[in-house]
């Protein structure tokens, strides 16, 4: 079985208004095939839960670049196989049950406020901005900021500083626990964890009693390498800019000849036509 893992912005959603119109031939034949589409991104659930439902779209999702896992309650229990410890360590979030790999939002502030007392590094997260300045330096609505403001264990934010004050911030950031990485917009702050490894917990889950699929992992910024280099396919798809990140899948790497939701749309198109399952 295949499971296609996916970034959003810049991929499955255009990097200027969010669309995925181009995509929709491809979401349609993955829907045809049953091939489970999980959305991997910085988004937070109250983005994602919305964009699974324009999306029809009933999988788990990860979010905040692997903070968070969040399952639909019917797959929760679906995935539990009526065995409730299946799901110990899961909160109930809305309609979801999230285990969260990440400390709390409140932790990752409060490091923020000790590093500026302490070191007066110069950046802006989105705790530090209303709705409307969320807004102007992502290109959402202001609903559409005020969902991205509801986060469970992670925090975007601009660097106004240095970039050797930048690395002394990711050095404190490591002793604390805390990673960081780079989006196609904002730093994010987290706690030691990636959409790699999340994509390899959601993985586990699924196969549990059928036999390893093979995953696809589709992402085009720095915080989705891992993830690729870690996918038995790789998809890089080109940016708006027309650059492209350097990486190789495990077994097989595919490069979109177009940004955002249009090549996403081909090679997923492409590995569908192409997929053979392995001999077990």
């Amino acid at each position: 079985m295949l499971i296609v893992f996916t970034d959003l912005d810049g991929t499955l959603l255009d990097h200027h208004d969010y669309g995925f119109e181009p995509a929709l031939p491809a979401l349609e034949a993955l829907r045809r095939r049953q091939v489970p589409l999980v959305l991997t991104t910085s988004k937070t659930l109250a983005e994602v839960r919305l964009i699974n439902a324009a999306l029809d779209n009933t999988q788990a999702v990860i979010v905040e670049n692997g903070g968070a896992i969040a399952l639909p309650a019917t797959l929760a229990g679906q995935l539990a196989g009526g065995q409730p410890d299946t799901l110990a360590g899961f909160e109930a979030v809305d309609d979801h049950r999230v285990l969260r790999n990440s400390p709390a939002y409140a932790a990752i502030r409060a490091f923020i406020a000790q590093q500026r007392t302490t070191h007066g590094y110069r950046l802006t997260g989105f705790g530090d901005m209303t709705a409307a300045d969320i807004a102007h330096h992502t290109g959402l609505s202001t609903d559409q900021a005020v969902l991205a403001a509801q986060r469970l264990c992670s925090e975007p934010f601009l660097w106004h500083d240095s970039e050797a004050r930048l690395q002394r911030f990711r050095e404190a950031a490591a002793d604390a626990g805390l990673g960081m990485t780079r989006g196609g917009r904002f730093w994010h702050l987290m706690g030691d964890t990636s959409k790699a490894r999340a994509m390899h917990q959601l993985r586990e889950w699924i196969d549990h009693g059928r036999g390893r699929s093979v995953t696809v992992a589709l992402g085009d910024s720095d915080n989705d390498r891992e993830m690729l280099e870690q996918a038995d396919i790789a998809v890089c798809v080109r940016r708006h800019d027309g650059t492209m990140l350097d990486c190789e899948g495990q077994q097989r790497t595919l490069r979109t000849g177009q940004p955002g939701p249009t090549g996403w749309n081909s090679a997923v198109l492409e590995i569908l036509r192409d997929f053979r399952p392995p001999d077990r």
